[in-house]
C-alpha cells in the first residue's frame, strides 16, 4: 500500500496530480517531440475464488494484462474498476484493498503519440460472472509468478509483485 493511505479503498481514490507527482513507480519514457496524453485507469489483482492460488489475467490477443482499464469521463476509480472487469472478462468484483499507484508510458507509433497511463492498482475478490455477458477478452488463471513473467506492462508486473509481498 502507498504510505499515508489506509486499507479502505474509499480513502484511496485519487487520480490527482499530487498522487502521481513524485515517489510513484514509473515505467517507460515519453518520446521527445510526441504529444503525451494522460489516461487515468484502475486495475485489479484478483485471486482465483476456487483457491488455486492463480490470479485473473485478460488475454487481449495482443498481450496479457490485469483486468481493468481507463476511466470514462468523470467516473470514480472503483466504478472504473468494476465496469472494466465486467466488460473485459465478464467478472463481477469487489475491491478489497489498494496495492499502489504507478505510471506506465506506452507509445502509438502509427499515431506518433505517447500515453501516460496513471494506474491505481487494487486487490479485488471475484464475486462471480455475469450470466449471458460475452467478455471482450479471454480470461486466464495464471500462477502469480508466471503472470509476472508474462504480463505486457511493467506496471502490471510491479502490482502483482507488490500483491505477492503483502
Amino acid at each position: 500500500m502507498d504510505p499515508g493511505h489506509g486499507s479502505d479503498p474509499r480513502t484511496w481514490l485519487d487520480w490527482s496530480e499530487a498522487r502521481f507527482a513524485s515517489g510513484v513507480a514509473r515505467f517507460g519514457e515519453a518520446v521527445p517531440g510526441w504529444p503525451l496524453l494522460l489516461r487515468p485507469g484502475a486495475y485489479a489483482v484478483i485471486a482465483d475464488p476456487a483457491g488455486s492460488g492463480a490470479i485473473a489475467v485478460a488475454d487481449t490477443g495482443q498481450g496479457l494484462y490485469l483486468p481493468g482499464g481507463g476511466q470514462e469521463s468523470e467516473e470514480e476509480p472503483l466504478a472504473t474498476l468494476r465496469r472494466e472487469a465486467l466488460e473485459e472478462v465478464a467478472m463481477q468484483i469487489a475491491p478489497l484493498a489498494p496495492i499502489g499507484a504507478a505510471i506506465q508510458i506506452v507509445h502509438s507509433i502509427p499515431r506518433r503519440k505517447s500515453v501516460e497511463k496513471r494506474g491505481l492498482f487494487f486487490h479485488a475478490a471475484c464475486l462471480g460472472y455475469a450470466p449471458g455477458r460475452t467478455p471482450e477478452h479471454a480470461l486466464l488463471w495464471l500462477p502469480p509468478t508466471e503472470a509476472v513473467q508474462r504480463l505486457a506492462h511493467h506496471s502490471h508486473r510491479w502490482a502483482v509483485e507488490r500483491w505477492l509481498a503483502r
